[in-house]
């Protein structure tokens, strides 16, 4: 996240500029309109009570929902009534067909204008087609719909009408047609359901009616066929069928003893008298019947076989009557029920019927002071102002465009980008280098009006430029003897990098330790560092020396601000790479080492000039600027490669310029700078 919101915080002045352009793009755009005007009129639904469309169908109030209502207000039928009454096909801002009035545009329409044909050419004059009223009516009738809106208020039957035309009368005018045009449909629709329900209910009225007769009919017929019984006669049939029942129960116990007594009797035909009378006395039933015929056997079976047959007979006669019986009573049981039914089924259709006949009356009354379930509470008027043709609003969406298309282009961009950004990715490249990171002069301002000040050098605040430069110099005097001069070569592969910039930092940091720098200014490309110093072009210089036998005491430049002394170019007769090559310039690098503790030798880029290949022969380091973001793989091995045959040497350093510092010092700045967003 952190190394997102450095990304674009280093382009944040690319992204604002991006933001503004699309703004004023969306500023113009909006200009170019013609300016509209819309009118309001607001209408109330009203539900009726007694809503006649839900009598005795599926129709419910067709305009009690509010959102109902708006599908109603913007259906093609409605639209076509208020394009007839206006006559809104004869309209040129209704019907693109037909010629528009020459109106005066604004003067910025104009420029757009201007600009347009300037870029595109004149617009060509379409020729006429001849297009059927059909399209053209449906054409119209689009436009319309789409210069109308409604707005519903939640939980309210309150819809505001709003027509946007460019005639402030026009769009009064149209939205009054709309909402009565709404109230006349709805009217008409009410009155057509109305028609509706009272040819259903009178339909229905005349079935019921032939059917309450058909009934009664039947009801008369079913009394004159057969007697009914009442469920009094019945409940007695019942229970008489019950008593019989169980006396054939009785019946039935009765066969049973004498089939037991049988079988005793025939017991005792083999037994002795007196075997015999215990035997009796022991079972009453055997001791009855020889009181009743004696105690000869043969009596007894013949008794007991008469009171059998006596009570079979019995049974079974009490089984027919019992079957008689229950027929009857379940004829008469059914012939009650459908009485009963058809009793009730007579006075349900004489109910409905009756209803029916006062709902169709109620009906016929009702719909001559039927409703068109709403009214318009205010009628709209023509506007006195204009509207803000979405100004802001396209501005602020074309702002929000443009930010998002400036940070896509960046991550795009930053993505795709091969040059080197870290010091980690130099010290991949370079594994054997000593690589010192050097931060970016901390300036202020736009970045089209950045300029480089010398009091940004000469602040004693500490900055991150300022520990990237004292690192530098710490390990540029690492390994050196304190007590011997030193040559250093500052070359660079590109321009634009900052090498001239790190070579005054590190000259006056330098000389903060007490070391006396000659700085000697090889690069004709250094002008502006040149004018920076010292205010306006030297006569004498670098040239001079080499060429004219001039004393380096006499051609140098005591620069007191920065505390260093400089050897500029003065570029008179012979380019820097023609001087470097004189053997006089060797000369006079062994006066300076002489006088000077420390000479700095800034040359042009490798991959520009040939300057540094000379002076690499006679230095004792190299010092390689590379820049952050400028940089790539292919030129720092390409310049290197020109500059060491045998590659960089142990002793020589590689900087890089406007990388990043501390990494707890930069995330706790860039968490500042989220922070204060």
């Amino acid at each position: 996240m952190l190394s997102l919101w450095r990304i674009l915080w280093g382009s944040k002045w690319r992204i604002g500029l991006t933001v503004l352009c699309f703004m004023f793009l969306g500023f113009f755009l909006t200009g170019s309109r013609d300016r509209t005007y819309t009118a309001e009129s607001l209408l109330i639904l009203e539900d009726n009570s007694a809503s006649m469309s839900s009598a005795l169908s599926r129709d419910n109030s067709a305009y009690a929902n509010p959102a109902t209502a708006v599908e109603v207000f913007g259906a093609r039928p409605v639209i076509e009534d208020v394009v007839a009454q206006l006559s809104l096909e004869e309209d040129p801002e209704f019907n693109p067909f037909l010629p528009r009035e020459e109106t005066e545009p604004s003067r910025l329409a104009l420029v757009i204008e201007g600009l347009r044909t300037r870029v595109f050419g004149p617009v060509e004059e379409a020729e006429p087609v001849d297009l059927g009223a059909d399209y053209v009516s449906q054409e119209v009738v689009a436009r319309v719909q789409e210069s109308v809106r409604f707005l519903v208020p939640p939980q309210t039957s309150l819809i505001h009408v709003q027509a946007t035309t460019f005639d402030p009368e026009k769009s009064a005018l149209l939205a009054n047609a709309v909402a009565e045009a709404f109230l006349n449909d709805a009217l008409r629709s009410r009155l057509d359901s109305v028609d509706r329900v009272v040819a259903q209910l009178g339909d229905r009225l005349v079935n019921l009616r032939q059917d309450f007769r058909e009934k009664e009919q039947a009801l008369q017929a079913m009394k004159n066929e057969a007697e009914v019984v009442d469920p009094t006669t019945l409940r007695s049939m019942a229970t008489e069928v019950t008593r019989l029942k169980d006396r054939r129960e009785a019946l039935a116990q009765e066969l049973l003893t004498a089939l037991r007594l049988e079988a005793e009797v025939k017991d005792l035909e083999g037994l002795q008298a007196s075997a015999q009378a215990a035997r009796i006395a022991q079972v009453p039933g055997l001791q009855v019947l020889r009181d009743a015929v004696g105690p000869d056997t043969d009596n007894m079976l013949a008794e007991i076989q008469t009171r059998r047959e006596r009570a079979q007979e019995q049974s079974s006669k009490l089984s027919s009557s019992i079957s008689a019986l229950e027929e009857r009573l379940t004829a008469h049981s059914e012939r009650l029920l459908q009485f009963n039914q058809l009793e009730r089924e007579v006075e349900a259709s004489n109910e409905i019927y009756e209803f029916s006949q006062r709902r169709l009356n109620e009906l016929s009354v009702q719909a001559d002071v039927e409703t068109a379930g709403g009214r318009i509470v205010f009628s709209a008027h023509s506007p006195q102002r204009g509207n803000s043709r979405g100004r802001l609003r396209t501005m602020l969406i074309l702002g929000f465009l443009g930010m998002i298309s400036a940070v896509t282009w960046i991550l795009i961009k930053q993505a795709n980008d091969q040059t080197i950004r870290t010091p980690s990715d130099l010290k991949v490249l370079l594994p054997q280098a000593k690589v010192v990171s050097v931060p970016k002069v901390p300036m202020k301002g736009l970045p089209f009006n950045r300029k480089l000040n010398l009091s940004l050098l000469l602040t004693t605040r500490s900055t991150e430029f300022s520990k990237g430069i004292r690192r530098l110099r710490t390990t540029l005097l690492s390994g050196a003897p304190a007590d011997k001069s030193m040559a250093v070569h500052v070359a660079s592969d590109l321009v634009g990098v900052g090498k001239s910039l790190v070579t005054l930092a590190l000259a006056r940091s330098l000389s903060y330790v007490d070391k006396k720098v000659l700085i000697i200014i090889a690069d004709e490309r250094g002008v502006g560092v040149m004018r920076l110093l010292q205010g306006s072009q030297v006569q004498t210089g670098l040239e001079s020396v080499l060429l004219g036998g001039e004393d380096l005491d006499n051609a140098v430049i005591r620069q007191k601000q920065l505390g260093v002394d400089l050897l500029l170019n003065t570029q008179e007769h012979r380019t820097p790479a023609d001087l470097l090559e004189l053997d006089s310039f060797k000369d006079l690098l062994e006066t300076a080492l002489q006088r000077y503790d420390i000479v700095l030798i800034d040359t042009a880029p490798v991959l520009a000039a040939p300057d540094a290949q000379q002076v690499a022969r006679y230095v004792d380091k190299t010092l390689f600027v590379t820049g952050c973001s400028v940089s790539s793989s292919d030129s720092i091995e390409v310049s290197l490669g020109e500059l060491f045959q045998k590659g960089l040497g142990s002793q020589d350093v590689v900087a890089l310029y406007g990388a990043d510092g501390d990494p707890q010092n930069r995330q706790a700045h860039y968490k500042q700078k989220l922070g204060v967003l």
